[in-house]
């Protein structure tokens, strides 16, 4: 039986069967397949992943918006303006985000009007030395059709960077320990851990990566909103902060979900030579 076969079979009466076929390949991609080989330890591992996959959709449920973005509406919409020192700011953004470079061909080929994403700014020191601060670096990442789209590629981006942070730590070790034994004693790692697994025992490397899997803040966190951006609301209510997203980026951004025309970028991403922009998660 296939991998997906055993998965589907073992967690076919689960719900949320397709965030956990993500991560079973996610796990297998980054440290082969003798870890997900053996039902059992699968069933031991399950909390684990299900634990830090929640973890992920509380968090970014927490995210708001979506926002629509439009350089035609910044003097118009005091939420933009509060996010937009200009609206060139808005169209540069569009224009230079990787991701939107990257990813509305597919829009527009589908003939999608509007996609959805998240924005992440950063608060520079405004000129003058006064000590007020103004938004900048305005980056677009994980587009998606609707809004859910965008929660989940945040949360599969999230979970995916946890195991590729799992796995560089677990090669770290290996190395470590390989340099403290007698010369020629031992074999070159492999490329990947599919022949560490043949090797020896797997269910060390099971146990390090459901404890590893227990702090998945350590890859995507948001943390307490900066209060000195914010956001204008809807008519009656109080203005809110936005939250502070920390990945393994060693930049942190608060955020926010957005909405932009496909046109509008495509016209953005014309104006600009290349994209510098982007989020790492």
């Amino acid at each position: 039986m296939s991998l997906f076969g055993k998965i589907g079979s073992l967690f076919a009466t689960t719900r949320n069967d397709e965030r956990i076929a993500h991560a079973a390949t996610a796990i297998e991609s980054n440290l082969g397949p003798h870890l997900l080989a053996i039902s059992e330890d699968w069933e031991a591992l399950l909390p684990a992943v299900t634990a830090a996959l929640d973890h992920y959709d509380r968090a970014i449920a927490t995210i708001p918006g979506p926002i629509h973005l439009s350089a035609a509406s910044h003097a118009q919409d005091q939420r933009l303006h509060t996010l937009f020192p200009s609206a060139d700011d808005i169209d540069r953004t569009l224009g230079a985000s990787i991701a939107v470079r990257n990813g509305i061909k597919w829009f527009a080929d589908k003939e999608q009007d509007t996609a959805y994403a998240l924005l992440g700014l950063r608060l520079m020191a405004a000129e003058g030395g006064s000590g007020a601060v103004r938004p900048a670096d305005h980056t677009i990442r994980s587009l998606g059709i609707h809004v859910p789209d965008v929660r989940t590629a945040l949360r599969e981006a999230a979970f995916a960077g946890l195991i590729k942070s799992f796995t560089a730590d677990l090669y770290e070790k290996l190395h470590a320990w390989r340099a403290q034994q007698p010369a020629g004693g031992l074999e070159p790692i492999d490329p990947n851990l599919v022949q560490f697994g043949q090797r020896a025992s797997v269910a060390p490397a099971l146990r390090a990566l459901a404890e590893w899997l227990r702090t998945p803040e350590r890859q995507f966190a948001l943390e307490a909103a900066n209060p000195s951006l914010l956001l204008p609301a809807a008519a009656g209510e109080a203005a809110y902060p936005l939250p502070r997203l920390a990945t393994s980026d060693r930049r942190k951004w608060l955020v926010c979900l957005v909405a932009f025309q496909t046109q509008e970028a495509i016209e953005a991403i014309a104006g600009e030579v290349r994209g510098t922009r982007y989020i790492q998660i």
